[in-house]
């Protein structure tokens, strides 16, 4: 659309006023519009014939052309968010909030727009449709990559597994598999797949499509470590299988129950241009700034009581702009919604790097530097919805210790890099952390990043700051955290730590006996923290807010919303 070029222009550029001739160079339009310079020109003429600006072309090769506008980009900017509020057109106010638009421009809009997040239901519209602001891009949604904690949780909307781990009753249920049951040996997995279940494109779920679905993740560079123990997958009949293994494995159930154990159809090649699965939402519509789940209508078991979910990606502090405003939260017929999600944020050192961090009394100095009470309150108006509740650790942290730590460190004011992932709460923490060690002489040096860039030179990471999210199964989780090569701080540790890991791990897995596992657990983690590879910081609680009108507001993984429970009142 010719005004998103318009929008997209002013924003990029910073032209604010219309009392100014704004030079630029073509060139600078052929990146930010996408197109080559015979377009950018064609655009520049469209958009003053439209009446959006008066546009003077630079006279010769390499002179600046000059725009002049009619109005303020402001007013121009309330106005288009206000019209599309009026016609419900949150795809295009969507498109806006994607763009660099300064943040008390959309504080100001917050409420047309908030009508319009929550569910809509109207006459001309018979359908329960859901409205979700994220600021997380979906990078993947194949099993075999998925690495967010939003992919995953779409992909347990749009797909299944053979059984479900019950994280109230602490046991496995099943799911596509009706039965399943282990021989003496523990060796073969046998599994009866209900019949008459439908993939979203019609054909019926077969054997074949089991036993593809789980060989796919032997090419997985995340996660093949899932399926390293299988010797052979079987397919006895369409709706029988068994799953041979190496050895007895007490953890093989928990991997079988995860996402990436999702069954798809044996033909299905590019997974991320054609998802395909059997769960109780389909995807309708999927690009890099939308997607579209609706609800499946031939689900196997109970289908989702809302038809449609839109999710609109925006710049990354939109939805907490719109979800806090000067006026109380109840002015928006909405209310705060509490969802459990035990998650840590910490500190992960890089020691697989020769650096200061190799000393532990450096490391030691670090954490008795973090006084998360004084963070908290340091931090609490910029912190939004949060409420932290501080994690226990096995020492007292004593600042004045610092000063003694650096000197039997021999620290010398080396810069350390810290890397911290590119959100409004983390950049709020990292930049109290670079304060608060620069009191006691510590160089530090923030650096945004982008967790799923896989160009990220491992060797200029000092610190990283980062949350981990745990998995109701906490064996499950201890597994995942230490195998998982995706998880950027598993690539921080020096070979000591994975030797070491790699063998607790091997432990873990052939250990029969829960309470055994448990106490490997303690021991490893007792261990990390001891050695202050890895420094906690602190636990947060999950919050949503979400309209009055929406029940049945459950948690998911993560902190999420259950949307197969979720439900309108009209």
């Amino acid at each position: 659309m010719i005004i998103e070029r318009y929008f997209t222009l002013r924003s990029n550029l910073e032209h604010l006023s219309p009392d100014e001739n704004y030079c630029f160079k073509l060139r600078e339009l052929e990146e930010i519009w996408s197109c080559s310079l015979k377009n950018v020109k064609r655009i520049l003429k469209r958009l003053e014939e439209e009446g959006f600006l008066i546009y003077t072309p630079g006279n010769g090769r390499g002179n600046v052309s000059k725009v002049r506008y009619f109005n303020y980009f402001q007013e121009d900017v309330k106005g288009y968010i206000k019209k599309c509020s009026e016609e419900e057109e949150l795809d295009k106010i969507a498109a806006i909030l994607r763009l660099p638009i300064p943040e008390d421009w959309i504080s100001d809009s917050s409420e047309e727009i908030r009508r319009l997040l929550g569910a809509n239901q109207t006459e001309s519209k018979p359908k329960d449709v859901l409205h979700v602001f994220k600021t997380t891009n979906i990078t993947s949604l194949d099993p075999l990559d998925v690495f967010t904690a939003f992919e995953t949780h779409i992909l347990e909307h749009i797909g299944d597994t053979l059984i479900k781990y019950n994280d109230v009753q602490k046991r496995f249920d099943p799911h596509l598999a009706h039965h399943f049951k282990y021989d003496p040996t523990k060796t073969k997995l046998t599994l009866y797949l209900r019949k008459a279940v439908y993939f979203h494109d019609g054909r019926h779920l077969t054997s074949k499509d089991v036993k593809c679905s789980i060989e796919r993740l032997y090419k997985s560079k995340n996660y093949s470590w899932m399926v390293k123990n299988i010797n052979e997958v079987v397919c006895v009949n369409d709706h029988k299988l068994e799953i041979l293994l190496h050895h007895p494995n007490s953890l093989f159930l928990h991997y079988l129950s995860t996402i990436h154990f999702c069954i798809q159809p044996h033909d299905i090649d590019n997974i991320d241009n054609k998802w395909i699965g059997t769960g109780p939402f389909i995807i309708k519509e999927k690009n890099e700034n939308k997607l579209l789940i609706q609800a499946n209508d031939y689900y196997f078991k109970e289908r989702p009581l809302i038809d449609e979910i839109h999710f609109y990606i925006v710049a990354k502090d939109i939805p907490q702009l719109i979800s806090i405003n000067n006026e109380p939260l109840s002015s928006y017929n909405n209310s705060q919604h509490k969802l459990d999600s035990t998650s840590l944020k910490f500190l992960s050192l890089n020691l697989n790097k020769s650096s200061i961090l190799d000393n532990k009394n450096f490391r030691e100095a670090i954490y008795h530097l973090l006084d998360i009470r004084k963070m908290k309150d340091d931090l609490t108006d910029e912190i939004l919805e949060a409420d932290y509740e501080i994690i226990g650790t096995s020492k007292h942290k004593d600042p004045k210790r610092i000063p003694h730590l650096l000197n039997l460190a021999n620290y010398q004011g080396e810069q350390l890099n810290i890397y911290y992932i590119d959100q409004k709460d983390a950049e709020d923490e990292a930049e109290w952390l670079k304060y608060e060690a620069k009191l006691h002489g510590i160089n530090l040096e923030l650096y945004p990043f982008n967790p799923n860039d896989s160009s990220i030179n491992m060797n200029n990471i000092d610190i990283l700051l980062i949350e981990l999210t745990f998995l109701p199964n906490l064996h499950l989780t201890f597994s995942y955290a230490l195998n998982n090569n995706a998880l950027i701080f598993n690539q921080m540790f020096n070979n000591e730590i994975q030797k070491y890991t790699q063998e607790i791990i091997y432990k873990f897995e052939s250990e029969q006996k829960e309470w055994k596992r448990s106490y490997i657990i303690k021991n490893t983690i007792e261990y990390i923290l001891g050695e202050l590879f890895i420094i906690p910081l602190y636990s947060p609680q999950n919050s949503k807010v979400i309209n009055n009108n929406i029940y049945g507001v459950e948690n998911h993984l993560f902190g999420y919303v259950d949307f197969t429970k979720v439900w309108v009142d009209d």
